[in-house]
């Protein structure tokens, strides 16, 4: 992930290489550098993971012209893999990335070592449709992957159809996310005239979360004369903006942003169910730890969201992130909303139903089990 210093697409990788250091398995880590520390870093290194923070930055626009025009090497931030892959020379590389394929430098620079790879897709989205050139790079390099893994079915299909070709290395994994496995949050009492009280756990970036969609909703009259409030939590760089935005359409009174938090079993003892308006995703952390929870899930149908939703069973979904589709979500939410309660702890069933008590572990294992196949040849 370049975009930013941490979010949830960092949490198996890291996780995974924390369990394999504390197995005994020699673990080194390539990550983009920042100014800020991270914990997740610093915890890494603890674990005795060798981390190689990558200090490349875009070059300035005359630079990136010349590069354009083929006048200057592009060096990128495979140059910094490259060194890094020489001198580790290791027996498995995972690539993680934030998106599906945001750049498939990193896994060709692997193929043309004949270093094995796997690769770690995250999300994915209609708005990542690959150029012709990058869709020839991935046929050529990412069948060779020892593993192409990701997150939700739905990411696998819509990728393929991106490329125009079906992957037999194909495989779906799991994130670990940040609540007990034993979690089930009781149901707050149910209180036909009080406030309901929904949360939207993600980072706050609309473009891909669409906190500005749930925003305009929001502001529609119907939803204006009921007792419904939704709390924003995470942070991010649009945080000032989208306060803004609901001063702006009038809801200021009817939202609340949170910021981060650390507690999130809380957040689920102060909420009645999460709702998400996302435009992208794999398949989100937050709907899983609410699930866990006990709580009902509002979504839109991008990414893995629709696994976990059932509509009218588990939750409710939007066939696309539009106001109006959410809007009508909502609204048959909102119906039904004495029921919220057992369709929260449906919704804790089919999530346990899917998720391992510890995905990492899980993952790391897999990982170990094909560097196993590699050492015997097979």
């Amino acid at each position: 992930m370049s975009g930013f210093p941490w979010g949830g697409s960092e949490e198996l990788w890291s996780k995974a290489a924390h369990w394999l250091a504390g197995a005994g398995v020699e673990v080194s880590a390539s990550v983009k550098g920042w100014p800020e520390l991270r914990p997740q870093v610093e915890a890494l290194r603890a674990a005795g993971v060798r981390v190689w923070e990558r200090r490349w930055n875009p070059p300035a626009l005359p630079l990136r012209i010349l590069q354009r025009l083929h006048l200057l090497p592009q060096p990128g931030p495979q140059a910094e893999v490259a060194k890094w892959l020489d001198e580790v020379r290791p027996e498995l590389v995972c690539i993680s990335d934030g998106a599906v394929v945001s750049d498939i430098g990193c896994a060709a620079l692997c193929q043309d070592r004949g270093i094995p790879f796997v690769q770690l897709s995250q999300a994915n989205a209609e708005l990542f449709w690959p150029s012709e050139a990058l869709a020839a790079e991935c046929r050529r390099v990412l069948i060779h992957a020892r593993r192409f893994f990701f997150v939700s079915e739905a990411n696998r299909r819509l990728f393929e159809d991106q490329v125009g070709m079906r992957f037999e290395n194909a495989e779906v994994v799991r994130n670990p996310f940040k609540v007990s496995y034993q979690a089930s949050v009781l149901p707050r009492p149910w209180d036909e005239g009080g406030e309901i009280r929904l949360a939207c756990v993600a980072r706050l970036e609309p473009v891909a979360k669409g906190q500005d969609i749930l925003i305009r909703v929001l502001s529609r009259e119907k939803w204006r004369r009921r007792p419904l409030g939704i709390r924003f939590y995470g942070e991010g760089p649009y945080r000032e903006g989208l306060e803004r935005m609901a001063r702006m359409h009038g809801v200021k009174d009817r939202v609340e942003f949170v910021g981060q938090v650390s507690d999130i079993e809380g957040v689920w003892r102060e909420n009645d169910g999460l709702i998400l308006a996302s435009r992208l995703e794999g398949l989100p952390l937050a709907l899983v730890e609410a699930a866990l929870c006990g709580r009902m899930g509002i979504g839109t149908a991008v990414g893995g969201i629709g696994e976990l939703i059932v509509e009218g069973e588990t939750g409710f979904l939007a066939e696309a992130a539009t106001d109006d589709l959410l809007d009508a979500a909502m609204e048959r939410a909102w119906a039904r909303r004495a029921e919220w309660g057992k369709m929260g702890m449906r919704a804790r069933e089919r999530a346990v139903g899917m998720y391992p008590e510890c995905p990492e572990a899980v993952f790391g294992g897999r990982l170990l089990e094909l560097a196993k196949e590699i050492r015997s040849g097979s």
